[in-house]
């Protein structure tokens, strides 16, 4: 078909023949048109398709005109997919909305085809039913005959509009609100949906919680899975990472209990939420959950509770209920307690541990306290007590200051403990010490040494494998040894005393030792002894397949710059954790002909690392550590893969977060801490 644009005179030519083919006397034909729609139910923010059928060729068709009403308020017109020219009107006279189609051919017989030959375009505003149906149906032929018969031939189709769907994938929702009184307990459920009926499991999830920590206590959360972490790194943040198993939807992910110690409304709040099935943590991290209800709001009712500086407690007490509060400080203040309950004084019981007690509270309470620092005895003692000027009383929250006066032909040790304890003073200031008062918590006691100075002494430095006195005396032999660990070369020990190299004056002993001649010994000593790993290899089990064992090879020691450590001529993966090479190997034979066999394989060669052991907790590599790095370490332990066909030797190496050569469970519940 062919669309003609014409001058106005032609369209002034359509009019006369359309009103022509009006009145013009019908031909027979037994073609009829149809309507229908793309989706009978679509939904808010949809788009969907109107569409005009014809159920036979109409021949010799040279003038059309068919009108398509639609409801304005529940639908967009968008546009049209037609070889007809569509002009949207409004009726004059109701105010609706219609898509008028129109065609005009005079100058051949056009032939409208079997099928859909037009296709009009809406979009969904807000939900309804609407009929469609054709109306004002006018086909003739180029001489205004009519070729249909107009009253029977048009159908019609009806459309349903719906809401939106709530959310899309899995839902997470809090249980609903609760009254409590203080000290009562309250538990808040988070359960779990889907949109899609055909879910009906979840295995990973990631929760995080706020809740009021002036009203409520938490005591427990009870998660789905027994590897679950439950953790409160913030006060009033609650954080609950799962993985494991199936779990039925109508199975909470956590529940958590909380008791009521302030009056008033108290939330329980879900902040973030993701959950995932176990097939999706091969290689993608879990999404987002949308929060359906995120909020419980626990009501608790009750007396107040008012205290003053230098006490805690609950603010809160039940009617009835005895009243128990804590002076904060008790060690180091002497306490006068004063209270009053619905305004009348009462009395606190002193129970003797630093806690008060009012029994049968039936009113608000306003507490306080009178705090006087406690004073303690400092007692001197020692050789060098003599030379000590201190006070025999210090007190808690002033500072405390002794002095100790040197004479320069002594060496002075000065100690102190405050309660028993051994105390770390400062350095001195012009022979004072000082004793901060928040430190006074007990008697003082000074301990002074004093010793002659010596002349002739001087120090040694050594490292830690070398073993001999810390300190060398003039003109005396000096002997050490070398404790050589295997696995490990050593250097010949090099010497230099005060700064000058006399390693040429060393001797060698007999049995593995060295003296330094003490003729030699002038200043202090320096001995240097380098220690260098040897490349070793190792095998262990390092995680039990169906029938077969996966075998880690590690190869440790210092390599020449440029040569890595290489198995059966492949590069081996670097590990901080092992600080060795690494490789897997999967293997029906035991221990140690893998062991025999990888002696055999692992050379040292020219090359790089085939890549770098990832201990974050991103066992997946996808940049994420996240809960279905966690599922992945779970589902490997499981033997649920066997190969490194899908999933890779890293992965299987980044899975032991621990370090400890092994792949378990542990490995999945460490993956879980290191989530930010």
């Amino acid at each position: 078909m062919k669309i003609f644009k014409k001058s106005m005179c032609l369209l002034l030519a359509v009019v006369m023949v359309l009103g022509m083919a009006i009145t013009a006397s019908a031909v027979e034909t037994t073609e009829t048109m149809s309507v229908t729609a793309s989706k009978a139910n679509p939904a808010v923010g949809e788009e969907f398709s109107i569409y005009l059928n014809a159920s036979g060729d109409i021949a010799e068709c040279g003038c059309f005109q068919m009108d398509l009403y639609y409801d304005q308020d529940l639908f967009e017109y968008v546009g049209a997919n037609t070889a007809f020219t569509p002009n949207h009107n409004t009726n004059k006279t109701t105010g609706a909305r219609y898509i008028r189609l129109t065609w005009l051919d005079l100058t051949s017989q056009t032939v409208i085809p079997k099928g859909q030959f037009c296709e009009l375009k809406f979009k969904v505003l807000k939900a309804g039913e609407y009929h469609f149906q054709l109306t004002n149906i006018v086909i003739s032929d180029y001489k205004g005959d009519a070729i249909m018969n107009v009253a029977t031939a048009p159908g019609s189709v009806d459309v349903a509009a719906t809401e939106a769907p709530a959310f899309v994938g899995y839902a997470v929702s809090a249980s609903e609100d609760k009254t409590v009184t203080v000290g009562e307990s309250a538990e808040v459920k988070i359960n779990v949906s889907n949109s899609d009926s055909i879910i009906t499991t979840y295995n990973a999830y990631d929760l995080t919680l706020t809740y009021d920590t002036d009203k409520l206590t938490y005591n427990s959360c009870t998660a789905a899975d027994a590897l679950a972490v439950v953790k409160e790194d913030v006060p009033g943040t609650i954080r609950v990472i799962g993985f494991g198993d199936d779990k039925n939807l109508d199975t909470p992910a956590a529940t958590l209990s909380f008791t009521a110690k302030g009056t008033g409304e108290a939330e329980v709040k879900i902040t973030s939420a993701k959950v995932d099935i176990g097939s999706q943590a091969v290689g993608s991290d879990a999404p987002a959950a949308f929060l359906l209800d995120d909020t419980t709001v626990i009501k608790v009712t009750g007396y107040t509770v008012t205290l003053g500086e230098g006490l805690c407690g609950e603010s809160t007490v039940a009617p009835g209920a005895d009243y128990t509060f804590t002076a904060t400080d008790a060690d180091n203040y002497d306490y006068v307690i004063s209270a009053t309950m619905g305004g009348e004084t009462t009395t606190a019981n002193d129970n003797g541990n630093g806690t008060y007690t009012i029994p049968g509270v039936t009113g608000n309470l306003v507490i306080n306290a009178t705090m006087t620092p406690k004073s303690y005895n400092v007692t001197v003692e020692g050789t060098g007590a003599g030379d000590v000027t201190a006070a025999d009383k210090a007190t808690y929250n002033t500072d405390y200051t002794f002095t100790v006066t040197e004479d320069d032909n002594y060496t002075y040790t000065t100690t102190v403990t405050v309660g028993g304890k051994t105390y770390s003073l400062g350095a001195p200031e012009n022979g004072k010490y000082t004793i901060p008062g928040t430190d006074i918590k007990g008697d003082i006691v000074i301990s002074v040494t004093k010793t002659v100075k010596p002349s002739s002494v001087v120090s040694v430095t050594k490292p830690d494998y070398v073993k001999g006195n810390d300190t060398a005396t003039k003109g005396q032999d000096y002997t050490f040894t070398v404790d050589k660990e295997e696995g490990y070369d050593y250097s010949e020990p090099t010497v230099k005393i005060g700064g000058q190299d006399v390693t040429d004056k060393l001797v060698k002993n007999g049995d593995g030792s060295y003296t330094i001649p003490g003729s030699t010994i002038t200043g202090n000593i320096t001995i240097e002894v380098t220690k260098t790993a040897a490349v070793a290899v190792d095998v262990v089990e390092y995680l039990t397949l169906d029938g077969k064992v996966m075998y880690l090879v590690t190869a440790s020691g210092t390599l020449p710059e440029g040569q890595v450590a290489k198995y059966d001529g492949m590069s081996m993966f670097w590990s901080e954790k092992y600080n060795a090479y690494a490789y897997l190997v999967i293997s029906a034979d035991n221990l140690e002909a893998v062991k025999a066999e990888a002696a055999a394989k692992v050379k040292v060669a020219e090359g790089t690392s085939a890549g770098t052991v990832d201990y974050s907790g991103d066992v997946n590599g996808t940049g994420l550590t996240d809960v279905n790095d966690a599922q992945l370490t779970y589902d490997m332990y499981n033997t649920k893969y066997s190969s490194f066909d899908v999933v890779s030797m890293l992965k299987f190496l980044n899975a032991d977060v621990s370090g400890d050569k092994k792949v378990n469970t542990a490995d999945a519940t460490a993956i879980v801490s290191l989530i930010k």
